[in-house]
């Protein structure tokens, strides 16, 4: 069991490792091809737009692996086991996030979501534990934004939000 749990965490990771990684070693000859390619007569996209939009595309595939991941993996009774599991990278911790998120543990994902959120100076950090914060409002359209459910909501979304920004 010990083996199945390790590869449920290490073998996502492997994978956008290696789907990613070409991205992350010629970063900046893409982004100038792209904006070569982007170049009009009168207007030249900027550098740092293609810079965000290409780690905002990044951060939804890994994200999409880990959901996957997740789906297919956890339940009631594999939770246990996976609770086991060492997880001693920052990586590990998200996955661990998004997998009590999909098992609608409100106060487990949350908890450690804030933990690890407050902890991280890491901008990606961050904006990956909002999305799937975001996610879970989404996806339980009849959460009431009351107590811990509203802390959690102005923390990752602002003091002002309300119940229709999740139907948007």
């Amino acid at each position: 069991m010990n083996d199945i749990v390790k590869n449920i965490y290490v073998l996502p990771n492997k994978i956008i490792f290696n789907v990613l990684r070409s991205l992350d070693e010629d970063f900046e000859k893409i982004v100038k091809t792209i904006q070569e390619m982007l170049k009009t007569e009168n207007e030249e996209v900027a550098e740092e737009e293609i810079k965000k939009a290409l780690i905002r595309a990044a951060e939804t595939f890994i994200l999409n692996t880990y959901d996957q991941s997740a789906r297919l993996s956890v339940t009631d009774k594999t939770m246990p086991a996976i609770e086991l599991f060492d997880r001693t990278s920052t990586n590990y911790t998200i996955q661990h996030i998004m997998m009590r998120e999909n098992l609608g543990d409100f106060k487990g994902f949350t908890s450690q979501a804030d933990k690890l959120y407050d902890k991280s100076e890491l901008s990606i950090v961050k904006s990956m534990i909002t999305r799937i914060v975001h996610k879970h409002f989404l996806y339980h359209k009849k959460l009431r934004i009351v107590g811990d459910v509203e802390r959690v909501a102005k923390k990752y979304f602002g003091e002002s939000v309300k119940k229709v920004d999740f139907l948007k």
